[in-house]
């Protein structure tokens, strides 16, 4: 795309006839197009629209650092992760402090619905700190997950729509690791 040098990711479809006009790349840096068109607070429809890096650090106000316990807590939830465990094991120190860095804590009420099956906005990864939760397919409980557990990750690997929904079956708290990190 025009902003960021790299190719668009997605197919655009009209529904209905229309009139396209185009500007040429030169065109467009000639006219100083490109810093009137970077939004800081902007949400991207798809990841490609902007840049997730200046949107991540638009939105989200600066994380606390993680206490050794946090840190250790994260770093075994992410290697016990049958998906993503062979990948963060060859993570770099630096590496994987910064991923850990980038994760939140989040508070949720029993029956909050973390994830729904189908689900195409895919942002975090989840490893779950207290509480317990229902992973349900096609309304179907497969399983549940208690502290120490973590999922999301097949959509973020995959960038596939989310293939359950993951429901809180008690008061819970969650580390929330976004894609970007």
């Amino acid at each position: 795309g025009l902003l960021y040098g790299r190719p668009w990711g997605a197919t655009v479809q009209a529904l209905d006839a229309l009139r396209v006009w185009m500007l040429a790349s030169s065109d467009f840096e000639r006219l100083g197009l490109r810093p009137k068109l970077r939004y800081k607070r902007r949400m991207a429809v798809h990841e490609g629209a902007e840049d997730p890096a200046e949107r991540v650090a638009a939105e989200e106000p600066a994380l606390p650092p993680k206490t050794d316990a946090e840190r250790a807590f994260l770093r075994k939830a992410l290697l016990a992760n049958p998906g993503l465990g062979p990948l963060v094991k060859h993570l770099s120190e630096a590496e994987l402090d910064r991923v850990m860095s980038q994760a939140q804590r989040q508070h949720v009420a029993r029956g909050f619905e973390v994830v729904r099956q189908g689900e195409i906005e895919i942002d975090y990864f989840y490893v779950i700190e207290e509480g317990s939760f229902m992973v349900l397919r096609d309304r179907e409980l497969v399983q549940q997950h208690g502290p120490g557990a973590s999922f999301g990750e097949r959509a973020l690997l995959y960038r596939e729509p989310r293939f359950s929904t993951v429901r809180a079956s008690s008061d819970a708290t969650l580390w929330r690791v976004p894609r970007e990190a």
